[in-house]
């Protein structure tokens, strides 16, 4: 049984571990944080969260229980975006796909945007499976934080 709970601080140095994954960093042309960069990061979601208006909140995902990813939204510009990292040893099991139901369950905001690599097959198909539509592609340009790549950008209106 897939459940969401929102993260804890204490759930950071795990999710440190997770986002370092090179196989990870790999699928979603996103590179590893360093701790400090990480921090900040997650400093900017518990302040999000505390704001009811932000739009942004983060959720575990537990797979009976066992702690296997995070889902959650932020602010990309003025577009409220879902993002979600699903670690590596539970790959392939439909825990993204009902992770990002049960999230759209909670969360009624829409428009809600994503982006995944074109070449992020897995992640194109839990998106379309949960009713987000594409709307485009565009080449997104190396960043600190992301591979240069082609990224499919979805809605879900």
């Amino acid at each position: 049984m897939i459940t969401l709970r929102d993260v804890e601080r204490a759930d950071l140095d795990t999710l440190f571990d997770w986002q370092r994954d090179p196989e990870s960093c790999a699928v979603a042309f996103v590179k590893p944080r360093t701790r400090e960069a990480f921090d900040a990061a997650w400093n900017k979601v518990f302040d999000g969260r505390a704001d009811p208006t932000s739009g942004i909140c983060a959720r575990f995902i537990l797979a009976d229980d066992i702690p296997c990813g995070s889902i959650g939204t932020h602010m990309s510009g003025s577009e409220l975006s879902v993002g979600y990292l699903i670690a590596r040893p539970f790959w392939n099991q439909g825990i993204a796909t009902r992770a990002l139901a049960l999230l759209l369950e909670q969360l009624p905001t829409r428009p809600l945007h994503a982006r995944a690599a074109a070449r992020n097959t897995a992640s194109i198909k839990v998106l379309l499976k949960n009713g987000f539509r594409i709307t485009g592609t565009k080449w997104g340009d190396e960043t600190e934080r992301y591979i240069a790549c082609e990224e499919i950008i979805f809605i879900l209106p």
